[in-house]
């Protein structure tokens, strides 16, 4: 909800004491059920070469498991699918280009892509005491990191349709006590928004204004 100043000399202060907001922004509520696996393994040796020269390797293998959605609401856009107008048949009012789980393009399950299986990072560290007498070193490494997407970073998917929705007002006749009060069959978010296909369709409560 926000409350801008229209009109000199209404404030923004004043708009909000009033109870008279210039936007309202409501969606209906979602479950979300996602998991993802992770693990790595690491070697590592230090070989002192002699007194002077010491050697650090390893070797971490850290495959990339792909975070996996058990309601699978994801979705993919192709331009290409787009511009040949390829429409799609778990959803068939969707635009063009869009797939979803279900359609013959789609092969990765659950999840949004293929696990990664060949991610290898090298580390190697090298000291030199260019003297001896231990007052002195030369230090130099190398090393290759991976990073994976945090978990919930596809996540937005699931607040668009045709799933979600975030709705804005902007005619607010009735201030905040009644926001919906001109909006066509008034408050949307009491209307179910979930597709009748989808299997957590009654898991979407109403949300009251």
């Amino acid at each position: 909800m926000d409350f801008q100043r229209t009109k000199p000399p209404v404030t923004d202060l004043s708009d909000f004491l009033l109870g008279l907001p210039s936007q309202f922004r409501q969606g209906n509520t979602e479950l979300s059920y996602n998991a993802q696996n992770y693990f790595a393994l690491y070697i590592q040796d230090a070989w002192k070469v002699n007194r002077r020269l010491a050697i650090n390797i390893g070797l971490r293998w850290e495959p990339y498991f792909a975070p996996y959605y058990n309601n699978k609401e994801m979705l993919h856009f192709s331009m290409a699918g787009f511009l040949a107008d390829q429409k799609s048949t778990v959803f068939t009012n969707a635009p063009a280009g869009l797939t979803f789980p279900g359609d013959p393009s789609w092969n990765t399950g659950g999840s949004f892509s293929h696990a990664l299986y060949d991610r290898w990072a090298p580390r190697v560290g090298i000291v030199y005491d260019p003297t001896g007498s231990g007052r002195q070193t030369i230090r130099l490494s190398y090393g290759i990191m991976n990073e994976i997407p945090e978990l919930y970073y596809d996540d937005f998917v699931q607040t668009g349709p045709p799933w979600g929705n975030l709705i804005t007002n902007t005619n607010l006749p009735g201030g905040f006590s009644s926001p919906w009060q001109v909006w066509p069959g008034g408050n949307p978010s009491r209307r179910r928004c979930r597709p009748p296909r989808t299997p957590l369709s009654n898991h979407s409560p109403p949300t009251p204004a």
